[in-house]
């Protein structure tokens, strides 16, 4: 089980387009908003969708979701050129 960060991308974003789009790399356990530090008074989205996902194979390190380039990071993510 693996966090994936994904990055870049708009805020109405659907949760369906995500799971289809990380679908092809594992099982998508779920999907949420990442907050700034809560140290704030309210929750504040900082823009960032948290994915729970068992890997079956690596992820690059940028994919198209619903026409959209999104940045993706997790622990233990071969290096390898953004370009």
């Amino acid at each position: 089980m693996r966090k994936v960060r994904k990055a870049n991308l708009p805020p109405n974003m659907s949760e369906r387009a995500l799971r289809v789009a990380l679908g092809k790399y594992g099982e998508v356990r779920g999907i949420q908003e990442e907050n700034w530090s809560r140290a704030y008074r309210y929750p504040v989205a900082n823009g960032i969708r948290l994915a729970m996902l068992t890997l079956v194979q690596h992820i690059l390190p940028h994919i198209i979701v619903a026409g959209h380039r999104t940045l993706i990071s997790y622990e233990g993510q071969p290096t390898t050129c953004y370009g």
